[in-house]
């Protein structure tokens, strides 16, 4: 027998759309960015660059499979970044020197994430219902860090983190706790850590991976016909390190929390014999 939803008959859908935004409103970190002999300065997200938003929409597709309790899923979101600051010195960031006095913009960094999972429902005697996720999270990042070059040096003022990345496991939990008919709670945590090792990549010689992330939750539900609407506080760390005789390092680190708003919808039932 199959565990069932916390909310009554969702068990009899098969697919399921997510829409989902997180605004971050608490958030810090660097970026480090070097290139051959130039070692990038550790530029901290918000004293040095001016981050003043970080948000995260994405979408959500689940499929049960065929009459279980376990569900594929597929997500797909961005981050947004924005912020601007006048730095009193000049920076080297890949390879590059930039006039800290005019200013330097993260606004147009683009850093993409893509998540496979497997989630695995299990029935409880007691209200709570335990879920177990397994699956991969692909992060794929480009951080620009715009401003004036001053000449002698390099001219490139991003750098893609995506040349190197890979999909990595990543495992988690969730338990859900109903409240009422129509409403309930949710905490969730997941995350993976890869220490640093020697990849098959190459950037001036070999290249050595070091990826690290964790997201944890506390969801709210609340069920209204075919949709459930959510709220949700979520905390989220992000670590991508890369390391070669050309990028000496490439380094970037981000920790946030904030609320997140969900639009979900059951749009096809199962025929149940």
């Amino acid at each position: 027998m199959y565990a069932q939803s916390v909310f009554p008959d969702s068990s009899n859908k098969k697919w399921s759309v997510e829409l989902t935004c997180w605004n971050a409103l608490k958030f810090g970190g660097y970026v480090q960015v070097g290139e051959s002999e130039h070692t990038g300065d550790k530029l901290y997200l918000t004293h040095d660059l001016g981050m003043n938003n970080l948000i995260y929409p994405a979408i959500k597709i689940s499929r049960r499979i065929n009459n279980s309790s376990s569900f594929f899923t597929f997500s797909a979101g961005r981050f947004f970044f924005s912020g601007h600051h006048i730095i009193n010195k000049n920076i080297f960031y890949n390879g590059a020197l930039i006039k800290g006095a005019d200013g330097v913009s993260i606004n147009q960094t683009n850093f993409y994430r893509i998540k496979l999972s497997f989630e695995k429902s299990f029935r409880s005697s007691d209200g709570f219902y335990p879920d177990l996720i397994t699956g991969l999270v692909y992060d794929a990042l480009n951080f620009y860090a715009n401003g004036t070059i001053l000449p002698g040096y390099g001219q490139e003022q991003h750098e893609d983190f995506v040349t190197q990345s890979l999909p990595y496991p990543f495992v988690g939990a969730r338990l859900r706790k109903s409240l009422s008919l129509k409403s309930s709670l949710a905490l969730e945590t997941s995350g993976t850590y890869i220490p640093r090792f020697k990849s098959f990549f190459n950037e001036g010689g070999p290249m050595s991976l070091h990826y690290a992330t964790v997201d944890c939750g506390l969801h709210y539900w609340l069920q209204q016909k075919k949709f459930q609407l959510g709220a949700a506080f979520l905390w989220r760390l992000i670590k991508i390190y890369e390391y070669s005789a050309e990028d000496d390092p490439n380094d970037f680190f981000i920790h946030a929390s904030g609320i997140q708003l969900s639009l979900k919808y059951d749009f096809l039932k199962l025929k149940m014999k």
